[in-house]
């Protein structure tokens, strides 16, 4: 049966990776017959043609305020994913959460929903094999201010979603790690957006960390497919599932990547200490379950992308 699929929240790099997945066709085996791109700023930053089966609506989830579809079958929430800087903007994430909740049930009479969680609800890592899913026990010591509002404000979400859970609303939590893609954002927190827009300006790259940052890539493609897949192969009340890829990289050695094939430097601004920063999945659970790969070979990922990227 054809499904409607709404994401909330859908204005950034995981709403512009389904409208690529959607357009190209690969979410055709999952039935989805319409895409609606929902969030504060959606419907300005995406114009699509009238009669187009994917359409933007600017909805302010904070207050309340804008357009929503009409129907859907499906819900993707991605409300504030990845903004660290939502929380110290007077924004009242508990209000965001209940309004979220209350649409969901109210309006879409409680029809099944995926949530964007995010890895940092595990806390630090100190192993190279990362948390299952059954992890319970975070220490955020070390983690900024900005950076633990952010893994709890996770942890608040799950929690509402586990707790309208029932045989007539399924819901699944997807804790997703780092990604690489042809719209990662340039000028944000994420390392390889910060290498692409080096390439473009020409310039250094800069490593301005000391640490040794492990961190692993899984192509947004692959990200999109994993993702429908959970959700729309999902028979229980409530699960969770780890998203990512768990081959890992240090930094310096995928600054050495973009050396190799786009012949820019890069620096170690600070120096480099002997201390990691570890931030990998462990996703046995979600392969093991539905036999699901992904592309493994980073250069040839960083190069397609930046090709892409290039045209955008």
């Amino acid at each position: 049966m054809k499904k409607k699929l709404t994401i909330f929240g859908g204005s950034g790099f995981l709403g512009k990776s389904f409208i690529d997945c959607f357009t190209r066709g690969y979410l055709d085996k999952f039935n989805i017959c319409e895409l609606n791109l929902v969030s504060r700023s959606a419907a300005t930053k995406f114009k699509f043609k009238e009669g187009s089966k994917v359409k933007s609506f600017n909805y302010d989830f904070s207050t309340n305020e804008g357009l929503l579809p009409d129907e859907t079958d499906l819900i993707i929430s991605a409300v504030d994913h990845a903004n660290h800087d939502f929380y110290d903007n007077g924004f009242n994430n508990d209000k965001i959460i209940e309004n979220v909740i209350s649409i969901t049930q109210k309006k879409y009479n409680s029809c099944p929903s995926l949530y964007i969680s995010s890895g940092a609800v595990y806390g630090e890592q100190d192993e190279f094999v990362g948390f299952d899913e059954s992890f319970d026990n975070p220490n955020y010591v070390n983690f900024s201010n900005k950076k633990k509002q952010y893994a709890l404000n996770k942890h608040k979400f799950e929690k509402a979603y586990k707790q309208i859970s029932n045989i007539n609303s399924k819901n699944v939590i997807a804790r997703c790690f780092t990604f690489i893609g042809e719209n990662v954002p340039l000028d944000q927190h994420f390392a390889i957006g910060n290498f692409y827009k080096s390439v473009i300006n020409n310039e250094k790259i800069l490593i301005n960390s000391k640490l040794n940052i492990f961190r692993s890539y899984m192509d947004a493609i692959d990200w999109v497919e994993w993702l429908m897949t959970i959700f729309i192969n999902n028979k229980l009340e409530f699960d969770i599932f780890n998203i990512g890829s768990d081959e890992k990289i240090e930094i310096e050695n995928l600054a050495k990547i973009f050396k190799e094939l786009f012949d820019v430097n890069f620096i170690r601004v600070n120096g480099k200490s002997k201390i990691n920063d570890i931030y990998l999945p462990n996703v046995n659970k979600v392969k093991n379950m539905y036999k699901l790969d992904y592309e493994k070979n980073l250069k040839k990922l960083v190069f397609n992308n930046f090709k892409n990227l290039k045209t955008k």
